[in-house]
């Protein structure tokens, strides 16, 4: 049988060969074409293609014979390289060993086994075996064989060589720490060592192309370690340009220099400190405020702000009432007539110093010191003084008692009602302002309702200056379930309304209106309680 197969086979070669020969001629490659779905067995130790036995031509074997070439695949041996060649790629599915040099330079791509967890997943078989960590991007080296789940694989370390004096000799591109200068050397020809990369904030500068340091929308912090942040500064400017706020949290910010300093803005400036003192002082020389215009002082203590004005005659103070800058630099407010302290003043408020004492003592009235103004509170408590009843013709049915709340000391009025509409009464009352009334402070009230329903029960208040015909305020609305509460009208609202084109003035009438509303809930009731004005005299 073996001598049979050996005779088919010399045939078939002797049969190609001459195929070949036939067809091309002067074509010097030699090749065996496989073109059947029939297998063929060879038995023999070696098959042997051989184009002219010079030693000068390529030899081939072509795997099919399709009109698309691409859909054939040639295995060649290069006889001025050595080398066989493929032209498809080779897929392995066994083990690839090789005692040579294997050589990747040209190939696209080079992919060796990767994992996205090598000590989990992958065993490792030889020491020295490589794999891609696909999580962290890096090369890994079996350094202990075992199976997956041990770990088994590390990251190389790169180890540069070091030592307290430069190489003698080096070769471009190598790399050499030198411990004497804490400096990574590089050389950058034969034997020729440099310090490698920018040693200083000038190098750096230098290197950057746009002269900028950009974050990219981080922080970027400066550390001292309790030292100090110098910055020296020669003809140039420093300039911080920020959209947002420029922000020193710390204890405090100081700027300390032994030249001058100087803070110039193009805007509307503002220093304020959120807590504590604001202080600006000179331990030599002036402290010098210079203004295009008028210069405005203002604290609390000031009913309004003080103007400095400059004139030809020198600084002259107005202010928002009379009043008196002392030794203290505090500002008393005067006013004129009767009891007024005008010892020192103007009635426009111009700061001087008077020379006539006698007819400054004469000017001092009744009363002497400062004059400032007291606050004063007048209280109606139910029933209120000269108090009427008014019925508006409608919806006028209840009940009004005059009763006292033990549990909370409060004297009231209450209004019920068994009717299922909405009742309301009035509870009306005129005062005149007291002899030493200067000007209107807060108007309050307290009430109380049986449910917090508005439609079921509630109180309002008018206050009215009858003198002037005007309406001074009011406040409509309020419930508060059975508990009191203090409603008030502000000095703003009343100072704005009680007007009626002139000021309050001492014996003004004000007219109270109390409207209480209830209708038949069981729960349901308005109460009215005490009443207060304050003044200032």
């Amino acid at each position: 049988m073996k001598k049979t197969k050996t005779i088919w086979l010399l045939r078939t070669i002797s049969a190609l060969t001459l195929f070949t020969m036939f067809l091309g001629g002067s074509v010097a490659n030699a090749a065996i074409l496989f073109q059947d779905d029939t297998f063929h067995d060879i038995d023999s130790e070696a098959i042997l293609i051989d184009a002219n036995g010079t030693g000068a031509e390529n030899t081939s074997i072509q795997f099919g014979n399709d009109a698309t070439l691409t859909e054939n695949g040639t295995i060649n041996w290069n006889i001025t390289t050595n080398t066989f060649e493929f032209d498809h790629k080779v897929d392995i599915t066994g083990g690839l060993s090789s005692d040579g040099n294997v050589d990747f330079s040209a190939a696209a791509q080079n992919l060796l086994r990767k994992d996205s967890a090598p000590n989990t997943n992958s065993a490792c078989q030889t020491l020295g075996e490589v794999i891609i960590n696909t999580t962290t991007n890096r090369l890994e080296v079996c350094t202990t064989t075992g199976v997956a789940g041990v770990a088994v694989w590390s990251a190389p370390t790169v180890s540069i060589p070091s030592g307290a004096a430069d190489p003698g000799t080096c070769s471009a591109s190598d790399l050499f720490f030198n411990t004497t200068l804490g400096e990574l050397r590089i050389c950058t020809a034969l034997n020729t060592w440099e310090t490698a990369g920018p040693q200083d904030f000038e190098s750096i500068y230098s290197h950057d192309a746009d002269k900028t340091l950009t974050t990219g929308g981080t922080n970027f912090s400066i550390a001292s370690g309790g030292g100090d942040v110098l910055f020296g500064l020669g003809a140039g400017e420093f300039d911080v340009t920020s959209t947002g706020l420029i922000d020193f949290n710390s204890a405090s910010f100081t700027l300390d220099t032994t030249a001058g300093i100087s803070l110039d803005a193009g805007a509307t400036s503002n220093f304020t400190t959120s807590a504590g003192d604001l202080n600006f002082g000179a331990s030599a020389g002036d402290i010098n405020i210079v203004a295009g215009d008028d210069l405005f002082f203002d604290d609390l203590q000031l009913s309004s702000a003080v103007q400095l004005t400059n004139t030809a005659t020198g600084i002259a103070a107005t202010y928002g009432t009379n009043g008196i800058i002392d030794a203290l630099n505090t500002l008393t407010s005067t006013a004129s007539g009767e009891g007024a302290s005008n010892v020192g003043i103007e009635d426009s408020g111009a700061y001087f110093t008077g020379t006539n004492v006698e007819l400054a003592l004469q000017e001092l009235g009744a009363s002497s010191g400062s004059n400032a103004a007291n606050n004063e509170i007048l209280n109606f408590y139910p029933e209120y003084p000269d108090a009427v009843i008014y019925k508006d013709g409608t919806n006028n049915r209840g009940r009004l008692d005059a009763l006292y709340d033990n549990a909370n000391a409060e004297h009231y009025y209450e209004w019920t009602s068994r009717k299922a509409a909405l009742q309301d009464i009035d509870v009306r009352f005129r005062f005149p302002l007291p002899a030493d009334f200067l000007s209107v402070n807060n108007f309050t009230f307290g009430y109380r309702t049986g449910t917090a329903v508005v439609a079921d029960n509630k109180v309002d208040i008018t206050v009215n200056n009858d003198t002037d015909s005007a309406t001074c305020g009011s406040s409509t609305g309020n419930v508060n379930a059975g508990a009191w509460a203090t409603g008030t009208i502000t000095k703003a609202t009343l100072e704005t309304g009680c007007t009626g084109g002139t000021v309050l003035n001492a014996g003004d009438i004000i007219e109270v209106i109390v409207k209480l509303f209830d209708n038949s809930g069981a729960a349901d009731f308005a109460d009215i309680g005490l009443l207060t004005l304050g003044y200032d005299n």
